[in-house]
């Protein structure tokens, strides 16, 4: 079976943890969760980073950071069609009655940048860049300089828009080391900001509330915290991140090379990237025009020994938030837009026959199901 993903040489990392465990400090007090924050900041030039348990912990904490620094703003925007974390974390900090979910672009999967106009002033907008397609926050600050953003950046992690990685131009941002990701640490993840005030506040949430006199707490905290021996084995996937980010561009263009006849009569459509914004190559996902079951074309392909995934289903499918109030629903796609979006496998050692086999199995199944 070619898997939707595998993590990349984790047994490069195998020296980092046996030197944390011979360091007899395996919690988050070693040096390799310090060693990964200023890491990771200098990549990206976010300058305060907080490495978190895992990703959701890590957008839990970005929509607190909006409610501490924003305690007026009563309004959150959300994307549709997004992982659930999202959603479930500004249900900790926010009320249903304070929460409209917005549409998808049909062509990018991401945010329909049509409807920023309509939005309240001074509202929070929660942006996810679904499947590692970038949204141009750079023109959303510049239309609408009112809005407080966040990134929900754990597929866009790596990927840029007006030249500057994602993350940098917003209040907050999360990303997460889940082993389907680029970089793993089994969990893991990441709170960065800007904003000093918000990232001593955030660091202080996350260590159960903790004052500088121990055992002494004055706000509601939790414990969010990576340890050292997860903090290692991220250290060691970061050495490769490079590594991984070439291979993982070289099998893009690969499958772009290998269904570009499909491509081009429209049969299959790639995720749009909008003009200034560069691919985070998180995933690749591609739309089979007219498919009518996700279910049929996953059982084809597990037949064919290949793994893949669905798309994210629309918030209606989920029976704790279907009452979530949507903004303009004469731009939403339809609810069946999971049925067309399949995600191929991506992880970086696919070899070109694993990707040219994937994709003359796609095209078969185009050429006799649909």
């Amino acid at each position: 079976m070619i898997s939707n993903y595998k993590p990349y040489k984790i047994k490069y990392s195998k020296k980092y943890i046996i030197e944390a465990i011979d360091g007899d400090i395996i919690s988050w007090s070693g040096k390799y969760v310090n060693k990964c924050e200023r890491l990771l900041s200098k990549i990206t030039k976010i300058p305060y980073v907080l490495l978190t348990n895992n990703g959701t912990a890590a957008t839990h904490c970005i929509i607190k950071a909006i409610k501490y620094k924003y305690p007026t703003c009563k309004k959150i925007y959300i994307p549709n069609n997004c992982y659930i974390a999202v959603y479930n974390t500004v249900l900790l900090e926010y009320d249903k009655t304070n929460i409209e979910i917005l549409p998808i672009d049909n062509e990018t999967l991401n945010i329909n940048l049509n409807i920023l106009n309509d939005l309240e002033l001074n509202a929070g907008l929660v942006l996810v860049h679904n499947l590692g397609n970038i949204i141009p926050v750079h023109e959303i600050r510049k239309l609408r300089p009112d809005l407080i953003i966040v990134e929900d950046n754990c597929e866009g992690f790596m990927g840029k828009y007006n030249k500057q990685y994602t993350g940098t131009m917003c209040l907050a941002s999360s990303i997460s080391f889940y082993p389907n990701k680029h970089i793993t640490c089994g969990e893991g993840g990441a709170f960065m900001t800007h904003d000093l005030d918000v990232f001593n506040f955030i660091k202080k949430f996350c260590r159960q509330g903790q004052t500088e006199k121990k055992f002494i707490h004055d706000i509601l905290g939790v414990n969010y915290r990576i340890t050292n021996l997860q903090s290692a084995m991220l250290y060691g996937q970061l050495e490769l991140l490079d590594e991984i980010l070439k291979l993982k561009v070289d099998n893009y263009n690969k499958y772009i090379l290998y269904l570009n006849k499909y491509i081009k009569c429209g049969k299959i459509v790639i995720q749009k990237n909008k003009s200034n914004t560069e691919q985070s190559y998180w995933m690749f996902a591609i739309i089979i025009k007219g498919n009518k079951s996700y279910k049929k074309i996953c059982n084809y392909l597990i037949s064919n020994n290949i793994d893949s995934r669905p798309f994210f289903y629309d918030i209606s499918f989920h029976k704790h938030l279907c009452n979530i109030k949507k903004i303009n629903t004469r731009l939403y796609l339809t609810t069946n837009i999971h049925n067309e979006v399949v995600i191929l496998p991506s992880y970086p050692e696919l070899t070109d026959e694993n990707i040219q086999y994937i994709c003359k199995t796609i095209c078969n199944y185009i050429d006799t199901e649909v």
